[in-house]
């Protein structure tokens, strides 16, 4: 790189990625509640499941 190049980075932070890639793959369904559980933990859930009523 020259003196006068700068370097970008762009960093996107998805905590629901499981969730978000089980969609278009067709393992769970966009509308209904998805949570994604290892160890007995919640490690990641859909927005609906998060809701409060």
């Amino acid at each position: 790189m020259s003196s006068g190049s700068a370097v970008r980075t762009l960093a996107i932070r998805c905590p629901d990625w499981p969730v978000a890639a089980a969609v278009p793959a067709g393992l769970a369904d966009a509308v209904a509640p998805v949570a994604v559980v290892r160890a007995n933990r919640v490690i990641a859930s859909g927005a609906r499941p998060r809701r409060r009523p």
